[in-house]
């Protein structure tokens, strides 16, 4: 009688398989590094080029109060400061303009807690400017609130729940803030009006100051991710060359 034995025969993994599983580690920390790079470089080439040019345009603006709107002609573009009148609606509280946003809970990150906030609404409608006895229409909606000076909270501590209700924040302007807007002078039916690109809270000179403060912000932030990107990036091709 003859004996016949049967031996299974070895399988060899995949060799792309293989070469993944030991190049694991310097893919993981190589890709973290060239995303931390490119976002690095945008934000340098990019955001930054972006926001110098931004606060040197509103830098060369003329600046001026209600009683000059009409010395200039329509179209041109100013940083006009005045108040934000009396008499205009409140569509919440006492809040003339506004943004709310719902609290989301916290994320944890390399030990720090941030707070995590969802914009639900924004209600930015026209309105009307004092100053000095003379009145000047914001005629669009649409613009954008920069350096709002009031912040009203429903809750006294933060509060997040999935049924519910979370705790909810507005931020934006009461009637008779201070205000700068950056707009365009136009003629209305009734005399002249401006339409409005960005309403923030305070003086010309502190609008000015809060546009030229981001752009060392920026080049900061940029650098450090363009050079720990890279500092990654090139940990992950020495990593991958001593395991292949």
């Amino acid at each position: 009688m003859t004996n016949t034995s049967h031996t299974t025969p070895t399988r060899r993994g995949s060799p792309i398989r293989a070469w993944f599983s030991r190049h694991a580690t310097a893919l993981f920390v190589g890709g973290f590094g060239a995303a931390f790079a490119i976002a690095g470089i945008v934000i340098l080439t990019v955001a930054l080029p972006a926001a110098r040019a931004r606060a040197s345009a509103a830098a060369g603006l003329p600046g001026i109060r209600i009683a000059a709107a009409g010395t200039l002609p329509a179209g041109t573009r100013v940083l006009l400061e005045a108040r934000i009148a009396d008499e205009v609606p409140t569509p919440y509280g006492q809040f003339v303009a506004f943004r709310r946003q719902e609290f989301r809970g916290w994320k944890e990150e390399n030990g720090r807690r941030t707070e995590q906030w969802t914009t639900k609404e924004v209600v930015v409608p026209p309105l009307s400017l004092a100053d000095a006895g003379a009145t000047l229409p914001v005629v669009n909606a649409g613009y954008v609130m920069e350096l709002e000076p009031h912040t009203w909270q429903s809750t006294g501590s933060l509060e997040h729940s999935l049924l519910g209700e979370s705790t909810q924040r507005l931020t934006g302007f009461h009637r008779g803030d201070r205000v700068t807007v950056e707009g365009v002078l136009g003629n209305g039916s009734a005399g002249r009006v401006i339409e409005a690109t960005v309403m923030a809270g305070g003086t010309r000179a502190e609008y000015i100051a809060s546009l030229e403060g981001a752009v060392p912000t920026l080049k900061i932030v940029g650098s450090i991710f363009a050079g720990v990107g890279a500092l990654m990036a090139v940990l992950g091709i020495v990593v991958g060359r001593r395991r292949s």
